[in-house]
């Protein structure tokens, strides 16, 4: 936006007209407004610096402010660099379920009717009785029939129940992280295998964690895919937040990702195919026993030819040559 645009944003802001402002990083430069109380983080930033400038603009001369930050699972390491950096602990808290939200929009009407029953407003709401008592002789002395349509109108549109299903893509939960002691022991080194040269290992399956289905990708590196490729072909193709992928391993030609279990069949229904760069890309479910190219792809090392000319085939041996008589 131009400069005109900004300043006109921040005044709104400043006067209480604009509630809600959203910024890239660089657009909220300089952005300087004491009564600002929330600061919600969409992703977590590159480095903890910037961070440290995003909620500094809450909580100014002396006021409370909350800062807000959404954290994906591949995006913890980068946490805990905030963490460190700032010398404190970010409390985690879940994502709510419709239910939370409905019951918390309940409480937060229950207390404003509250506030209009208290004594002290009772000559408030003087004037309004006589329209009470005429809506309910209206309707037949049906108390409850009239506060009830007065409670959906008061609503505003914005439902106090929990409608519809929960999301898929949280009815698995979050992933659980393994105790310590829960750990399997480790092997005395007498007891390992004896190791085999490292270029004769194959490369094991990783095991995806608790609450995620390893996914594969047959197109990899060389096709220029990148992380925010997949986030992107699983969060706009199923319009699903980025939060249910979670680590992602790219390779030379295929790549892999954990997937939230409640997604996985809406993600194949919807982007079991994708193109990338002019490139057709699959997305399935990665084999137990470890996908067709796995490792460095070195499976993949088959003769190749110029596309419509098929190999040619000679019979006794190479093509002889002879030298003409003369």
């Amino acid at each position: 936006m131009s400069q005109a645009q900004r300043q006109d944003v921040l005044r709104r802001l400043r006067k209480g007209h604009a509630r809600l402002v959203i910024a890239t990083d660089v657009a909220a430069r300089g952005l300087d407004v004491d009564d600002i109380t929330h600061v919600i983080n969409f992703d977590v930033p590159g480095d903890a610096e910037t961070y440290v400038h995003r909620i500094g603009r809450t909580g100014r001369a002396g006021r409370e402010g909350m800062a807000i930050l959404f954290v994906t699972p591949r995006e913890r390491r980068r946490l805990r660099a905030i963490e460190d950096y700032t010398g404190q602990r970010i409390r985690p808290v879940g994502v709510p379920t419709l239910e939370a939200i409905a019951e918390r929009r309940r409480e937060r009407f229950f207390a404003a009717v509250a506030s209009q029953l208290d004594p002290d407003g009772a000559d408030a709401l003087a004037p309004y009785r006589g329209l009470a008592a005429t809506l309910i002789e209206t309707h037949q002395g049906d108390v409850e029939a009239v506060t009830a349509a007065i409670i959906a109108l008061a609503a505003r549109g914005r439902s106090l129940f929990a409608e519809g299903e929960e999301p898929r893509w949280m009815i698995g939960g979050p992933p659980e992280r393994r105790d310590r002691d829960d750990r399997p022991p480790r092997r005395d080194r007498d007891d390992r295998p004896p190791r085999r040269d490292r270029d004769d290992r194959p490369r094991p399956p990783r095991e995806p964690e608790s609450g995620m289905v390893r996914m594969f990708v047959s197109l990899g590196r060389r096709a220029g895919l990148s992380p925010a490729d997949i986030v992107g072909t699983v969060a706009n193709g199923c319009d699903l937040p980025g939060s249910v992928v979670g680590r992602i391993e790219i390779r030379d030609k295929i790549a892999f990702f954990d997937l939230n279990e409640g997604a996985v069949d809406r993600v194949l229904g919807s982007v079991g195919q994708f193109h990338i760069r002019g490139r057709r890309g699959v997305i399935r479910r990665a084999r137990p026993e470890g996908d067709r190219f796995d490792g460095d792809d070195r499976a993949d090392r088959r003769p190749h030819f110029a596309p419509g000319r098929p190999p040619e085939r000679r019979r006794g041996g190479p093509k002889k040559h002879y030298r003409g008589r003369s």
